[in-house]
Parts: structure tokens; C-alpha cells; sequence
């Protein structure tokens, strides 16, 4: 019986962002390859494609509990931010990163005494 090629989508279903962090293989990081790839070369055709896929990235992660999710949810905001020029074309994508980076800071700030100690912090502040 052939089986069926695993696709993106499956793997992020299952598998954390752990070995897949460092490589356009994390799905996340594809996508934003894509769009910085978009932004570049101004294939509008892409954008909305593009943005729909990292949002469904990010519905599937919700908020980032593990270790590798959030190195992978940081490393978006990064990108996001630094290498993507901040102007019209972009103001969708990174207006709804920020979005979600406040709702996931206000859903944790119950926890935020116990966040000062968290993994998230430390890979923050020890990339920055």
C-alpha cells in the first residue's frame, strides 16, 4: 500500500517547531520567506495567499507554549519588523502580528509574575 506524502499542513498539526526552526522545512518560516520573497519582488499575486497562510500557522500554535513555538513565533515578529519594510504594502501583515502578540501578552498576564522566569523571556532577552 502506498502512503500518502506528508504535507506542511500535517506537520504542523503535529510536530512542534523544534527541528524545523533553523530551516525553511517549519512552515511558519516558509511562509514568511514567501512573503519577504513577495515584498521584494512585488508579486501581489502572493500576498493574500501568503498572509492567510501565517495566520492559519498561528490559529494551529494559538498561543506559543513550547519552547520551539515561541523561538518560532519570535523569529516571525523579527522578520516581520526588520527585514520587511514598514509601508502600505505590509501594514496588513504586521498590524495583525501585533495584534497577536498583544492578545498573547494580555491572555498570559494573569502568569506574569512567573513569566519573568519563563522560557520566553530568556530567549527574548537573550536575542535581544
Amino acid at each position: 500500500m502506498v502512503k500518502p506524502k506528508e504535507t506542511a499542513s500535517d506537520k504542523i498539526m503535529k510536530d512542534p517547531a523544534s527541528d524545523q526552526l533553523e530551516s525553511l522545512d517549519y512552515p511558519l518560516m516558509a511562509y514568511m520567506a514567501l512573503y519577504i520573497f513577495r515584498e521584494i519582488y512585488i508579486v501581489q499575486n502572493l500576498k493574500e495567499l501568503v498572509f492567510a497562510k501565517i495566520k492559519a500557522v498561528i490559529e494551529v500554535i494559538n498561543k506559543p507554549h513550547t519552547e520551539d513555538d515561541q523561538r518560532g513565533v519570535i523569529s516571525l515578529l523579527k522578520l516581520a519588523y526588520t527585514i520587511i519594510p514598514a509601508n502600505k504594502s505590509s501594514a496588513d501583515l504586521q498590524e495583525w502580528l501585533a495584534h497577536y502578540a498583544a492578545f498573547s501578552l494580555r491572555s498570559s498576564a494573569a502568569s506574569l509574575h512567573s513569566m519573568a522566569s519563563s522560557n520566553l523571556v530568556q530567549i527574548w532577552l537573550r536575542k535581544y
